[in-house]
């Protein structure tokens, strides 16, 4: 490409050997009716097939670089990418994800509208299994009410396009062993957390075939699933209109007891997930561990705002403070590590998922005369002998309750006054006099403080 091509956006895709879907990701990035960008492919310690896969493009506008090691996720290569960028936005695309040819066109529209904005998403495709064409195992990611980004909102990378400088003013992607979550999550909730507006751009333009859930995906290798959407997206006519139907009747199916089914036994250590997805797409996950000092979940306001959802069943005072100071909120119950998935019962309350070992955390503790209260139940059988404990950090047991169905349990708090106090649910279930079982996992509603 000539020295004096000034790309108005920078694509960057990061990828590793697996060139059968990096060459469809590439051809959607082709096929855009929005023409002025470059780009920029990031091996993380490829072999030579992916080299050999991006020459069969003569195009100008793309370059490949290649790490000299593999890093184990994306992070490295993003900042590599993010280096070198030339354009005034950068949008990023998975290898094995796909655009919509409009994409990159609906989001140029978008910053044109609002040039004051400087981050933007549009809406995702999630194709969360790849064994079944229902839509209950599809989902409409970035979708937001008011149509800002906050914690709650699920925006992955595929549908982002923002200004450099905002992802390198919060030192750009950090290394795996240092999260507690996904690489890409990490990113988009520390920019929410300096302050910057991060806007929904409401058109289904990506779309994201999810790798955590496809078993042995980058040992098999497939890419019959990138090819029909490039190949349907040619043939139909009205292909928005028939996914944006499917997106629809998707938002209304049932999930809670598929998500029971897949919760983790625990994700506490900085890493864990990581290495989860790394064993389940057939990576190796022997990556050295060169985790930094990192800050309990109380001291980053944007993690704790993620758990703790705008209509959540933790205090409105607390969630508000969360999500309109961005900061670490003060004198508050919220949840920690070990929750998945804000859902409703059949009567409509929301609850949350607590799997064994889950946290609560009293920050700004003054050490008053108080106890925590919450609902919980067991879904489907009803297990003899099943008990809930709560303890504090050093283990101390606080309170233990047998669980039934919506069960409501008290638990006085005698802690002594700290900027923080964590609290771990744990239970239990007594199989036979001489076994425990590993845990339950619960379902827990109305999280509440109640002082005196």
């Amino acid at each position: 490409m000539s020295e004096a091509y000034n790309p108005l956006i920078t694509v960057h895709i990061a990828t590793y050997n697996y060139p059968e879907v990096l060459a469809c990701a590439i051809q959607s990035v082709l096929q855009q009716t929005y023409a002025n960008f470059e780009l920029l492919i990031t091996g993380d310690g490829c072999d030579d097939s992916t080299a050999a896969c991006i020459a069969q493009f003569s195009d100008p506008r793309i370059s490949y670089k290649n790490l000299p090691e593999n890093h184990g996720a994306q992070s490295q290569a993003q900042n590599d990418g993010l280096a070198r960028a030339k354009g005034e936005w950068i949008a990023l695309l998975g290898h094995d994800d796909i655009w919509h040819p409009t994409h990159l066109e609906t989001l140029v529209n978008a910053a044109r509208r609002d040039p004051a904005c400087e981050f933007f998403f549009t809406f995702t495709h999630a194709i969360l299994d790849p064994d079944t064409n229902d839509g209950r195992t599809r989902a409409l990611y970035g979708f937001a009410p008011d149509g800002l980004f906050e914690p709650s909102v699920v925006a992955p990378p595929v549908s982002w396009m923002h200004r450099p400088h905002v992802v390198q003013q919060i030192s750009g992607w950090r290394p795996w062993q240092q999260l507690y979550g996904a690489t890409d999550y990490d990113v988009i909730l520390r920019v929410w957390a300096s302050g910057v507006r991060i806007q929904n751009v409401p058109a289904l333009t990506a779309y994201k075939v999810t790798a955590s859930v496809r078993k042995e995906v980058y040992k098999l290798r497939p890419n019959n699933e990138q090819k029909l959407l490039l190949q349907r997206m040619a043939d139909e006519p009205d292909f928005l209109y028939r996914e944006s139907m499917l997106m629809f009747e998707s938002l209304t199916q049932p999930s809670f007891a598929r998500i029971a089914r897949d919760l983790p036994s625990s994700f506490r250590r900085p890493g864990d997930i990581m290495r989860r997805y790394l064993k389940r797409r057939g990576l190796p996950d022997d990556h050295p561990v060169t985790m930094s000092p990192h800050e309990p979940l109380a001291k980053q306001p944007a993690l704790l705002a993620y758990f703790n959802y705008a209509d959540d069943i933790t205090p409105l005072e607390s969630r508000r403070s969360l999500h309109e100071s961005r900061q670490t909120a003060r004198n508050g119950a919220y949840l920690g590590y070990g929750w998945r998935e804000r859902e409703r019962d059949r009567w409509g309350r929301p609850f949350r998922w607590a799997q064994n070992g889950a946290e609560l955390l009293l920050t700004g503790w003054q050490g008053k005369h108080a106890s925590l209260e919450f609902t919980a139940s067991i879904e489907g059988r009803l297990p003899r002998n099943a008990k809930l404990t709560v303890q504090d950090a050093s283990g101390r047991g606080l309170h233990t309750h047998g669980i039934f169905h919506d069960t409501l349990v008290r638990v006085p708090l005698d802690l002594p006054p700290a900027e923080l106090h964590t609290l771990r649910i744990t239970t239990t279930e007594q199989a036979e006099k001489s076994k425990v079982g590993d845990g339950l996992v619960v379902l827990i509603r109305d999280i509440r403080l109640v002082m005196g």
